[in-house]
């Protein structure tokens, strides 16, 4: 895990998170502390599958202070380091 967060934010901010798969096997990233949306549309989630070449768009609304982390799902990948984590103030 980096020692920084990817982003801070404030307690009520709405958050928009850009996710490209820029590898070659799809990846459900998943995101803790938050349920969010694709900014298409769509239900509400705590986790996306993104296929390999896709991008994925997801907003929130930062209203559960702390420390969260946001990882692939998949736990081969995040143990190969598929994982970061943000900061809700």
């Amino acid at each position: 895990m980096p020692a920084e967060p990817i982003l801070t934010a404030q307690r009520g901010e709405t958050v928009v998170i850009t996710m490209p798969n820029e590898t070659a096997w799809p990846h459900a990233m998943h995101i803790h502390g938050h349920h969010f949306r694709d900014v298409a549309g769509g239900p509400w989630r705590d986790t996306i599958l993104i296929d390999r070449g896709d991008t994925a768009r997801i907003a929130f609304v930062a209203d559960n202070p702390g420390d969260w982390m946001i990882h692939c799902h998949m736990l081969e990948h995040q143990a190969a380091g598929m994982g970061t984590w943000f900061r809700v103030i």
